[in-house]
């Protein structure tokens, strides 16, 4: 399989309306529209479009494909993120006085490819319980992945025995309005991950749902004050935590979620954790990333997970079904 990364500047669009360099803060290349304007590109694949400050919208012929929502924040964020498909397609990035960045695109192609005998899929016999076959709409499933990974649920993971929320070793009162619970783990061979895994959880009510959202995003911000917690054996477990830099778009509402990139430990071991905690209605899902070692998540890796926490928020909110 071959992957294709490329990002185009906005100065290198097909233009109309008024436009002007954007300058500081942000790179060369990005330019600033006063007024109505459009810029127009020629891509296809999985795209993100890159933005600054202000709205528009992006279409693919006369097809509405996107929105992006204003922001007065002066920096680069993904407005919108997008699949064009196979073939090559005009999109237009249209609005008034809005900072546009460029367009960063990943095309998928496979060479030398042979016919190989599928490794059976393992069995779930957990999707035999009604509740179970449910929740297991909402997190990874065996066909998200190529035939190599095995998605099961993990040790006790469809029992409420071990908690859903324990960041920071926080206290979290909504853990006992749990109902139903289903935590997997995706695993291969020579996986680059030491935890990778989708957790859904329901709650006995919204209120329920909503408290262990307060409950997690005021745990998040004092870890961050603190820089980590304490043990009960007074021992300090420190927490590196790094912004999120491009504002998240495609998730559900500030108000009903949790983002989380830090490290865990220091020196040789310690931990990085990307986390997008999800909460709608009733329901939760998370999504857990985990590597080794002192070296974090790059930029480009936390926007590729990012597309992954979009796909959980579209079957949260039911438009993935």
């Amino acid at each position: 399989m071959s992957l294709t990364n490329t990002f185009v500047m906005a100065d290198k669009s097909s233009r109309t309306g008024k436009w002007s360099p954007a300058g500081a803060p942000y790179n060369s290349g990005a330019i600033k529209c006063s007024g109505k304007c459009t810029a127009s590109f020629s891509v296809k694949g999985a795209i993100n479009v890159l933005v600054g400050t202000g709205a528009a919208s992006v279409t693919a012929g006369t097809k509405p494909v996107a929105t992006i929502a204003d922001s007065k924040i002066a920096k680069l964020r993904v407005g919108a993120s997008t699949d064009i498909g196979k073939v090559k397609k005009v999109i237009r990035i249209s609005g008034n006085n809005f900072v546009l960045i460029g367009i960063n695109s990943v095309d998928a192609s496979f060479t030398n490819s042979k016919e190989l005998d599928r490794v059976p899929t393992a069995t779930d016999t957990s999707l035999t319980d009604s509740k179970q076959a449910v929740l297991a709409r909402y997190g990874f499933a065996a066909s998200d992945f190529s035939q190599e990974w095995r998605v099961l649920p993990m040790a006790g993971g469809t029992t409420l025995i071990d908690p859903s929320l324990d960041l920071c070793n926080g206290s979290f009162a909504s853990e006992k309005e749990r109902q139903e619970r289903r935590q997997v783990i995706a695993t291969k061979t020579g996986t680059p991950f030491t935890f990778l895994s989708t957790e859904t959880v329901r709650y006995s009510s919204v209120a329920a749902a909503q408290l262990a959202q307060k409950e997690l995003a005021k745990t998040l911000a004092q870890c961050i004050i603190d820089k980590g917690y304490k043990e009960t054996t007074g021992t300090h477990v420190a927490y590196t935590f790094t912004e999120i830099k491009n504002s998240p778009s495609g998730l559900v509402g500030e108000g009903s979620r949790v983002l989380v990139r830090a490290q865990i430990g220091t020196g040789p071991s310690s931990r990085q954790l990307l986390a997008f905690y999800q909460f709608n209605g009733e329901l939760f899902t998370g999504l857990y990333v985990m590597t080794a070692g002192e070296v974090g998540f790059t930029d480009s890796q936390v926007t590729t997970w990012h597309s992954v926490a979009v796909t959980m928020a579209n079957r949260l909110s039911g438009k993935a079904f």
